[in-house]
């Protein structure tokens, strides 16, 4: 299983015919499900992603981590106010996943800057992670944040 995880890294089409294999050779295998998220996920079926993740909560019962898997689709999704909730619901149940952190960043953009800037502020205090300026400046989702009074408590004056 190794090294179908790997294929992830490096080819996304590789990795979801690995899954499907493994579906097809293990049509009962007690990780099928959860493996079954991220096929879905690469391909873009996020109903059948989600659908599978319900199937996980409807065994083991609600865990935080779903939760932040749900907010991953979410995000992609472009659905922003969903991936927060559920980023959120995640990360007050564990503020220790990383995952819940990643989606609530670029989702709470969506919500207002404040929002976004706590949620920048407990990554980098629980994680002691250093965010670099110059990558936010880079990417168009976070042009207005840059520009914006919270940006500048977060980085400092000025931001170059």
């Amino acid at each position: 299983m190794l090294s179908v995880s790997l294929l992830a890294i490096r080819d996304g089409v590789a990795y979801a015919d690995s899954l499907k294999l493994y579906a097809d050779t293990f049509p009962n295998g007690p990780s099928l499900t959860l493996m079954m998220i991220d096929y879905y996920i690469v391909k873009e079926d996020y109903p059948k992603a989600c659908a599978s993740i319900d199937a996980i909560e409807k065994e083991v019962g609600h865990d935080p981590v779903l939760s932040a898997l749900r907010s991953g689709i979410a995000l992609t999704q472009v659905h922003y106010e969903e991936a927060l909730s559920f980023a959120e619901q995640a990360l007050s149940a564990d503020p220790t996943l990383e995952d819940a952190h990643w989606s609530a960043i670029p989702a709470s953009l969506h919500e207002d800057f404040s929002s976004m800037l706590s949620h920048l502020v407990s990554f980098r205090d629980s994680f002691d992670h250093e965010f670099d300026p110059k990558e936010f400046r880079n990417e168009e989702l976070y042009q207005k944040f840059m520009a914006s009074s919270e940006a500048i408590t977060f980085f400092g004056d000025p931001i170059e």
